[in-house]
């Protein structure tokens, strides 16, 4: 009986400190950026972008699972690896991203061109690599505001990104990795976000700027949040609340591209550039304890929509298509882009990489 009560005393103990800390986690909700606790920016919390990662599954009005029912979204992850639905965990108020060793999965068999690489999945050097990762993408987008993740990498050769793409544009939040086996351009104690330039012919290397901190811990052994704030000319890179760069259009010039809505990805990828991880320690978690995105209220909604002259106009109710990739200047039912009849023609023009405000203006 000493021995049952003593289980059970320990279990109710647990259990009311798991409820304890989903109860303090729900009442964050409305809280505000980390880097801006007292909320003097007056930040409004996009709720339908938005997730805190409760309970048992992953939210698939907010996120497109890549995988899932064998669709995926613009890539099937990076090869050797790809991507897998069942890899995409939420459990204890946290989604995790998991990276597996799994022979019996049924890799494509196909190859991802990427730059000079052309590797197949599930297939490294003429062997077998059977490495499964997990990515998860919002299926509305946003114009401008402040992205924030709070996150622990898991403690292998294998990436968790938090990044955005849009039209002709993306940016990386944060490409991290737990454990490379080869130095290089991402440590297990470094951070490195960098923008890219899509716009075609979008041949690489597309990088257009990019910061690399050096960090004074592992992100592998903790927690730790993560923020971007994105106005119509600058970017300003967080890391614990405190500012670490901070970028302007004026002096990136025309390489400044982040001029349209962007949809936010989470995912996990393998860079062989940077080694492999091994099967010995797989499996492994990305893990993500809230993404949330805040923006500022605004009286005026015609002027952006109006002068949003550089990138399409989006009807977010209809759905994307799945190969639509960021460079696509094709209009269909969820992209449509200005333009000029015959008649205006001889008064109006759009002049590519000139923009309505900052540098060119």
């Amino acid at each position: 009986m000493i021995s049952f009560l003593m289980v059970w005393s320990t279990i109710s103990i647990a259990q009311k400190k798991k409820n304890r800390a989903i109860k303090e986690k729900t009442n964050t909700i409305n809280s505000y950026p980390f880097s801006d606790p007292k909320n003097e920016g007056n930040w409004i919390l996009n709720k339908e972008i938005s997730d805190e990662f409760e309970g048992t599954e992953i939210d698939t009005t907010k996120w497109f699972v890549e995988g899932q029912n064998g669709d995926y979204y613009i890539w099937k992850g990076r090869a050797p690896s790809q991507f897998a639905p069942h890899n995409v965990i939420v459990e204890d108020g946290v989604l995790k991203l998991r990276t597996q060793w799994e022979p019996d999965y049924p890799f494509a068999q196909e190859s991802y061109a990427d730059g000079s690489n052309n590797d197949t999945y599930g297939v490294f050097e003429g062997e077998p690599l059977p490495i499964t990762t997990a990515g998860v993408v919002g299926k509305k987008r946003f114009l401008n505001g402040y992205m924030e993740v709070k996150s622990k990498q898991g403690n292998a050769a294998i990436t968790g990104a938090f990044w955005a793409i849009g039209y002709e544009q993306e940016l990386d939040v944060y490409e991290l990795m737990g454990n490379p086996k080869i130095d290089g351009s991402i440590k297990a104690n470094s951070y490195l976000a960098t923008a890219h330039d899509w716009s075609p012919p979008a041949v690489r290397p597309t990088k257009v700027f990019n910061h690399v901190e050096n960090l004074p811990f592992r992100t592998a052994d903790d927690f730790h949040v993560y923020g971007a704030e994105w106005g119509k000319d600058f970017l300003k890179l967080f890391i614990d609340g405190k500012m670490v760069h901070h970028f302007t259009q004026d002096q990136v010039g025309t390489d400044w591209v982040l001029n349209n809505p962007m949809e936010i990805w989470l995912d996990s990828e393998i860079f062989k550039w940077l080694g492999l991880p091994h099967k010995e320690e797989l499996p492994v978690d990305f893990e993500i304890d809230y993404m949330r995105v805040w923006q500022k209220p605004t009286s005026n909604l015609l002027a952006p929509a109006f002068y949003g002259f550089e990138g399409p106009i989006l009807f977010e109710e209809n759905p994307r298509s799945l190969k639509m990739v960021p460079e696509d200047s094709e209009p269909n039912d969820y992209q449509k882009f200005w333009s000029i009849d015959e008649a205006s023609a001889q008064y109006l023009r759009i002049v590519h990489g000139d923009y309505n405000s900052g540098v060119n203006s």
